[in-house]
């Protein structure tokens, strides 16, 4: 339900961008302009987990993540005498689920439009100031 609501906010402002980005009379400043927005954007929903969180459990209200019901695996490794068993991390079902998931599909947003902004201001640089006469 999370990635649901998530990827319904994600794909609405991206949709609307696209939209504007694809029109024949549309001014490449504009469009630079369009995608820095969309990137501080989806920078943003990194500190909105747990708003999506939220939501998601008023409309499934029974609802619960799938590793809160199933035994915690451990990795053996060997350990050198001087070293000690080291502790592990625990994480909460939901922290997991964000740090996994949520985080990673940000991260590789944020690098997809960083790529297409960094063309886009090469070509603005390029033929910016023709675009605009």
């Amino acid at each position: 339900m999370i990635l649901t609501l998530f990827w319904n906010d994600v794909l609405n402002r991206f949709n609307g961008v696209s939209k504007t980005v694809q029109k024949q009379d549309v001014n490449l400043g504009v469009v630079v302009s369009l995608i820095q927005s969309l990137k501080l954007f989806t920078e943003s929903l990194r500190d909105r987990f747990f708003e999506y969180e939220l939501k998601a459990q008023a409309i499934a209200k029974d609802s619960q993540y799938t590793d809160s019901c199933c035994r915690a695996s451990k990795r053996s490794f060997p350990i050198t005498f001087l070293e000690g068993p080291a502790p592990d991390t625990v994480l909460t079902p939901s922290d997991i689920f964000r740090v996994d998931t949520y985080l990673a599909v940000i991260d590789s947003l944020i690098t997809g439009l960083s790529h297409r902004l960094v063309a886009y201001e090469e070509i603005h640089s390029l033929f910016g100031f023709f675009a605009e006469l």
